[in-house]
């Protein structure tokens, strides 16, 4: 049975739309979103109690915990002058190499944005670029000779980054042998000078950032059902597959890590 009705949602104009009852959780989806394009596609939403045990069934558990972790680390990178490992530094906070890669360093150098049935659909080209230690010799996070970020890769977007895919030379249409990641993974574009986390609507020319690529949940990747709504098919990517790009790692709790107990 739905979960997510009854839900209101409001523009903040005095326009209110209501759904007490609803068929299922996808028609509440999809039935405001159709509303939410026509009140200036900026709305807030109220949705109804749900209770702890139905929430732990499906949660992503301790993601507050691990967004502290990741901010901690940029932080000690920026204040020990070591941005340029920033990237390394937030997988080490996600579990390690195993759980994330970097997938790209490079330049922004094209945004194209179109809003669609309630959603900002785009595409984000970023050309490769070396990156030159302090000796001044060209390498890349894994010691691969120069040259590793050769090339353009682009990356949809949907709200969220859906996946990293070498641009083809002669300009067909990707490949599997194309994506460096896709959803459910991970994909994140970071600000290659501070760290700094860029979400798809501050994607601009002339930006250097690196994408990094990071293991979504079990919950996510476990079940065909998962990849099926939160992968390539849900996105309209259906000439594509998910294929994993590590293991996920579950985050620890700060409270549990912290936590010195009684006394």
């Amino acid at each position: 049975s739905p979960i997510w009705s009854p839900i209101a949602m409001s523009d903040g104009n005095g326009n209110v739309v209501l759904m007490p009852k609803a068929s299922s959780d996808l028609q509440v989806e999809r039935i405001l979103r159709a509303a939410l394009s026509q009140m200036g596609s900026h709305t807030g939403c109220a949705e109804s109690p749900v209770t702890g045990a139905e929430t732990k069934r499906w949660v992503v558990e301790h993601t507050i915990s691990q967004a502290w972790r990741i901010g901690r680390g940029v932080a000690r990178a920026r204040k020990e002058n070591r941005v340029d490992n920033v990237a390394e530094t937030i997988i080490e906070e996600c579990g390690g190499k195993g759980a994330g890669k970097v997938l790209w360093k490079g330049k922004i150098v094209g945004i194209e944005r179109r809003l669609r049935g309630g959603y900002v659909y785009g595409e984000c080209f970023i050309e490769g670029a070396n990156v030159r230690d302090e000796e001044g010799v060209v390498s890349t996070d894994d010691g691969k000779a120069a040259g590793t970020f050769r090339g353009t890769i682009k990356i949809p977007f949907k709200n969220e980054n859906i996946a990293a895919l070498r641009v083809r030379d002669d300009g067909a249409e990707e490949k599997q042998e194309d994506v460096l990641a896709i959803v459910p993974d991970l994909i994140t574009v970071i600000d290659a000078q501070s760290g700094e986390a860029i979400g798809t609507p501050e994607y601009r020319y002339g930006l250097f950032v690196v994408v990094l690529g990071l293991a979504a949940s079990d919950k996510w990747t476990g079940t065909e059902r998962g990849v099926k709504i939160g992968g390539p098919e849900g996105f309209g990517f259906d000439h594509l597959t998910y294929a994993p790009l590590g293991k996920f790692v579950k985050p620890r709790s700060v409270i549990d890590e912290f936590d010195e107990g009684p006394g």
